[in-house]
């Protein structure tokens, strides 16, 4: 069982959604702050001649071993045990327009080499279904849930933000994966802004072939059995049905000595009789 939750790009929307710049991030710098905390950073924007991107983004990623709160956009968030946090800072964008806004597109997903295994995703909306509010990849009982609140911290201010499903026909139809692509939507900044989704690792009671819409090895091939398990249950019937042969021929050997010495008891009643 494998999962893993990236941030894999940046896009620049226009005031209708249109993408306007779009930026791949790879390359990250890393700095362990704690054994429970990382450092993720890279450079991304627009480059003039041989210049750098102006612009940054800083991930922390910190694991919760134990319960905790913590305080973001003036709100207490309570972070359950095994939650993974992604703070994420932007900086420094050169917007080409205060129209615009900026798009954090984040990828979640979990995979198996089970082949009998079964996926599926789930999501909940807020504002008429518009901005999802969580997410659950789930492969066999196994998931990873997503929770992403509707605020952030833009230029030391709490804005109002959206969160969108990116998900499309590019993504595996296999029921060996589960997976989702979100962008989160950032208003126009000056300086900074800052969000703050969390997710957990999860062993569920249900199993995913149990859920809604989830994706399931083709009719017959699930439950097939290996040449291995075949050979044994083939053993064990005919250990079986050797056994029940014993057992009858034990049984008829019984019944056959038992008539024998009733028919030599009764001849020594008759000698005894007849003297």
């Amino acid at each position: 069982m494998f999962g893993s939750i990236e941030i894999v790009g940046v896009r620049e929307l226009d005031q209708v959604g249109v993408e306007v710049a779009s930026y791949n991030l790879t390359n990250w710098n890393v700095s362990v702050v704690s054994p429970l905390s990382t450092n993720y950073t890279v450079q991304f924007g627009p480059t003039v001649g041989n210049s750098s991107p102006s612009a940054s983004i800083l991930v922390n990623i910190r694991w919760f071993d134990d319960n905790a709160n913590i305080t973001f956009a003036g709100d207490v968030l309570a972070m359950k045990k095994s939650t993974l946090k992604y703070t994420i800072a932007l900086a420094n964008y050169p917007f080409a327009n205060k129209l615009h806004s900026l798009q954090v597109v984040m990828r979640a997903s979990i995979n198996t080499s089970d082949t009998n295994a079964c996926s599926s995703e789930q999501y909940g909306f807020v504002d008429n279904d518009r901005s999802l509010y969580w997410m659950r990849v789930r492969v066999q009982n196994y998931s990873v849930y997503g929770h992403f609140i509707q605020k952030a911290e833009v230029d030391e201010r709490v804005a109002v933000i959206s969160n969108t499903l990116l998900n499309d026909t590019s993504f595996s139809d296999s029921h060996l994966t589960a997976e989702s692509m979100i962008g989160i939507n950032v208003p126009y900044f000056e300086r900074n802004a800052h969000l703050d989704p969390d997710f957990y690792l999860l062993v569920d009671s249900v199993d995913a072939k149990s859920t809604p819409n989830s994706k399931c090895p083709q009719s017959g091939g699930r439950g097939k059995l290996s040449g291995l398990a075949i050979a044994g249950i083939v053993v064990l019937c005919v250990a079986i049905v050797a056994g029940v042969v014993v057992a009858v021929a034990w049984k008829r050997y019984i019944n056959l000595r038992n008539k024998r010495e009733s028919k030599r008891i009764e001849q020594k009643l008759k000698v005894m009789n007849n003297n």
